[in-house]
């Protein structure tokens, strides 16, 4: 087993919001391989840019796929086909591992080691480095919502986007993946939220995601929409409750 953390990042698009997020990485985490999964991008700038990082650094890995190849696989979410394939190649190979979005930038240092400090205690599955709209409940107890958790002020919560996440990879391989194909949900025809469904499995199991109280990563400024939100996809884009 690697002693280094996979990051997983998918992109489709946006060139300035993933050139930010991918710098961001490297300006500010130690000890990390990238791989990075193209879903179907159609600006070739990004095709430049993935020739150069494999060149400049022995740390990144890349896989591309286009549209004909995601349709013949009758893949519908293509987030959760990309993370299926991270999952049963990639992830074994780490102990842990982090799952992050194209328009995700990292603003402060330690943010790796930090959560994965916090994956020591027994009652978190997952950290999350960063906090965004929508906010979910966290728990509180007598008033009180952040909690100290390995000398951490931290948010408890069973519901966070995955935007940015930090696991141990064994979470994530003793578990069924996400299905990439399209479900039924509220009785409607639909994607399978990558988040969501992880939602189920941590409120089932009792578990929760620690949100830390300062972040260490925010949102890149954008000037281009996600596939997603341009769908209405997701809380964010205001269209879907989950």
């Amino acid at each position: 087993m690697k002693n280094k953390t996979a990051i997983f990042l998918t992109v489709c698009d946006r060139f300035d919001e993933t050139i930010k997020s991918i710098r961001s990485i490297f300006k500010y985490t130690e000890n990390f391989d990238l791989y990075i999964y193209d879903m179907a991008s159609s600006d070739k700038r990004l095709f430049g840019y993935y020739r150069y990082l494999i060149i400049s650094n022995s740390s990144v890995t890349v896989f591309r796929y286009d549209q004909i190849s995601l349709d013949s696989y009758d893949v519908y979410w293509s987030k959760n086909y990309a993370w299926n394939n991270f999952i049963k190649k990639v992830a074994p190979d780490y102990k842990h591992v982090v799952m992050m979005d194209n328009d995700i930038a990292i603003s402060k240092n330690n943010w790796l080691s930090n959560s994965i400090d916090l994956l020591n205690d027994d009652g978190i599955s997952i950290v999350s480095p960063y906090d965004c709209s929508p906010k979910y409940e966290s728990l509180h107890i007598a008033g009180n919502y952040v909690f100290n958790v390995c000398g951490y002020e931290v948010y408890l919560r069973y519901n966070v986007v995955s935007r940015l996440w930090i696991a141990k990879s064994s979470y994530f391989i003793n578990h069924d993946l996400p299905s990439y194909k399209l479900i039924t949900r509220n009785k409607n025809l639909d994607r399978m939220p990558t988040d969501w469904y992880y939602w189920q499995i941590l409120k089932k199991e009792n578990k929760f995601i620690a949100v830390f109280k300062n972040p260490y990563a925010g949102n890149v400024s954008n000037k281009t929409k996600s596939k997603r939100t341009e769908k209405g996809i997701g809380d964010d884009s205001r269209n879907q409750r989950l």
